[in-house]
C-alpha cells in the first residue's frame, strides 16, 4: 500500500509493515489486559500510545486500521461476557465492540492529519474530545448505558476516579486519552516548541487532578454526616438464587428474616444509642404473586421493627407474564411499606417486568437515604438526580452473574463518587460492599463466602455538593464544542492551504 504525500515533508511516506504490525498487537494487548472485568488500570494509559506514536509515518487507511484493529481485539475480552453469560447475540456483541474500534481508529487518523499539518494543539485535543463525545452519545441511547465506558477501568487507583465528581466518567476518559496522545504529538512533532506547550499544559492539568485526588482520598469525611450501621446478607446455594413459587420463595424470606435476627446483636455493637441501621438484601430473592406479597410484607415489617432497622428487600412481584421488579423497605415500626421498581431492565432476561419511573427517599435521622436496583447504577443520570435531592446513602438490591461482580460492584462505586453519597450494595452471585462518597471501600466479602454470606460495617453518610451533580455532562458537552472547533478551523484554513 502507498504511502500518502505529507505535506510538510518531515515523515518518511511509510513504516516498515513488521513494525506497524507490532504497534497493533502491543496496543492490543495493552487494551485487553487493561479493560474489561478485571483491568490492569496502568496498562489502559498506555494501550493507545503505540498507534498514535506511529501514525503520522504510515499512511491514512493503515493509521486507521492499527488504531481500529487494536481496540476491536482489546474489546473481545468482553465477547464471552456477553454472549454467554448476558446472551446478548454475538452479532450485537460483534457490532457493539466494531463501533467504537472505528471511532478510536478515526481518532488515530484525526491525530495523523493534524501532526502533518503542524497543529500540534489540534492532533492532542482532537484524541480525547472524540472519544468523550462518542461515549457520551453512545451511553445516552445504550440500553445499558455506559457499560464498557473506559472510565471504569481505573476504579483501583482511586486519585484519578475522583475527577468523577466534577466532570463525571467523562472526564476520567479525557485523562486517559489526553496522557498519551501529548506524549506522541511530542515525540513526532517538528515544532518542538509548540508541542512541548502543549505537553506541558497536558502534564500540568494530570497533575493538578492527580494531587487534588489524592488529597480526597486521604481526607477524613465530611463533619456534618453521621455514622449508620449497615449489614448486607445474600446467599448463592442454587436452590435459593430464584425461586419460582410463592412456597418456595417465602421460605426463602424466612430464613434471611432468621439471618437478620442472628445479626441484631452485632448490628448493636461498638453503635451509640440512637444510630440509625440499614440492612439490605439482594435483587429478585424471589418470584411473589400480588397475594404472597402481605405475607412477605408482615414477615419483613416484624424484622424491621424487632431489630430497629431499615430493611431492603428486592423481589420480583406478579405473574408468569408480567412483574415488577421491587426493592421493598421496611422500617421500624412504619404503618405502611416503601416500595421502589427498578428503571432499567436488562433487555430480554426481563422482559416480562415493567420499568419503575419515580425515585424512592427514606428519611431517617442520620440523613436522606436513596434506593436503586443494580442495573441502574449503570446510568449516571438516576443517581445525579438522588444526589439533588441530597442523599447521604445508597441501598442497592442487585443480582450480578458471577464473573463481573467485580466491575459491576465498581461501577456502582463511580456513582457514589460523581454524587457524593456512601453506598451499600448487596449482590447475590456477586459482591457485597459498602462504600463512601470518595469511592473509598469500608468493607467488602463475596457473595459466596457461606451458604448466607454477611457483611457488617459502620459507614459515614454524609452528602458532599459535586460539580458533576450540579452541571451534569458539562465536560461532555464541552469536548463536542472542542471537536466542533478544530473542524471549523478546518473550513476556515483549507482556502489558504489550497493557495499555499
Amino acid at each position: 500500500m502507498a504511502g500518502e504525500p505529507v505535506p510538510d515533508g518531515n515523515y518518511p511516506a511509510r513504516l516498515p509493515l513488521l513494525a506497524a504490525a507490532a504497534a497493533c498487537v502491543l496496543s492490543a494487548v495493552l487494551f485487553f489486559l487493561g479493560t474489561g472485568l478485571h483491568p490492569i488500570w496502568w496498562m489502559t494509559w498506555l494501550a493507545p500510545l503505540p498507534p498514535l506514536v506511529v501514525a503520522p509515518r504510515v499512511s491514512g487507511r493503515r493509521a486507521f486500521l492499527i488504531g481500529a484493529v487494536a481496540w476491536f481485539v482489546g474489546a473481545s475480552n468482553l465477547w464471552r461476557y456477553l454472549g454467554i453469560v448476558v446472551q446478548v447475540p454475538m452479532l450485537l456483541v460483534v457490532i457493539a465492540s466494531a463501533l467504537p474500534a472505528c471511532v478510536f481508529g478515526a481518532a488515530i487518523l484525526l491525530h495523523r492529519r493534524y501532526l502533518h499539518r503542524r497543529r500540534p494543539w489540534s492532533a492532542t485535543f482532537v484524541v480525547p474530545a472524540l472519544w468523550v463525545t462518542f461515549e457520551y452519545a453512545y451511553a445516552a441511547v445504550s440500553p445499558h448505558g455506559t457499560f464498557g465506558a473506559l472510565a471504569y477501568s481505573q476504579m483501583d487507583w482511586l486519585p484519578i476516579v475522583q475527577v468523577a465528581s466534577v466532570a463525571g466518567p467523562w472526564g476520567i476518559d479525557a485523562c486517559l486519552l489526553s496522557f498519551p496522545a501529548a506524549i506522541a504529538t511530542w515525540i513526532n512533532a517538528r515544532d518542538r516548541r509548540r508541542a512541548t506547550s502543549q505537553a506541558v499544559v497536558v502534564a500540568v492539568v494530570l497533575a493538578v487532578a492527580l494531587v487534588w485526588g489524592w488529597r480526597r482520598t486521604i481526607e477524613s469525611p465530611a463533619r456534618d454526616g453521621h455514622a449508620v450501621r449497615v449489614a448486607l446478607v445474600a446467599s448463592d446455594l442454587p436452590a435459593n438464587r430464584f425461586p419460582a413459587t410463592d412456597e418456595l420463595s417465602l421460605a426463602l424470606i424466612r430464613q434471611y428474616t432468621d439471618q437478620i435476627g442472628r445479626l441484631a446483636s452485632r448490628l448493636k455493637d461498638d453503635a451509640p444509642a440512637g444510630t440509625d441501621t440499614a440492612i439490605v438484601l439482594p435483587e429478585k430473592i424471589g418470584i411473589l404473586s400480588d397475594r404472597a406479597v402481605p405475607e412477605m410484607d408482615a414477615m419483613l415489617q416484624r424484622t424491621a421493627t424487632e431489630s430497629d432497622a431499615t430493611v431492603v428487600a428486592g423481589i420480583d412481584r406478579g405473574s408468569a407474564t408480567v412483574r415488577r421488579n421491587e426493592a421493598r423497605v421496611y422500617a421500624p415500626g412504619a404503618a405502611s411499606v416503601m416500595v421502589y421498581d427498578k428503571h432499567h431492565l436488562i433487555p430480554g432476561l426481563e422482559a416480562v417486568d415493567e420499568a419503575g419511573t419515580s425515585r424512592l427517599i427514606v428519611s431517617r435521622s442520620s440523613g436522606d437515604w436513596g434506593v436503586e436496583i443494580c442495573k441502574d447504577m449503570d446510568f449516571p443520570a438516576l443517581a445525579r438526580e438522588y444526589a439533588r435531592d441530597g442523599i447521604a446513602l445508597l441501598l442497592v438490591p442487585a443480582w450480578d452473574f458471577d464473573v463481573d461482580g467485580w466491575l459491576h460492584s465498581r461501577m456502582a462505586i463511580l456513582r457514589g463518587v460523581e454524587g457524593g453519597f456512601a453506598i451499600a450494595r448487596a449482590a447475590k452471585q456477586g459482591r457485597l460492599s459498602v462504600t463512601d462518597a470518595r469511592g473509598r471501600v469500608v468493607a467488602e466479602a463475596a457473595s459466596d463466602v457461606a451458604p448466607f454470606a454477611t457483611l457488617v460495617t459502620t459507614v459515614h453518610a454524609a452528602h458532599e455538593a459535586t460539580i458533576y451533580a450540579r452541571f451534569g455532562n458539562w465536560f461532555a458537552w464541552l469536548s463536542l464544542i472542542v471537536l466542533a472547533g478544530i473542524a471549523v478551523r478546518d473550513v476556515v484554513m483549507r482556502p489558504r492551504r489550497r493557495a499555499s
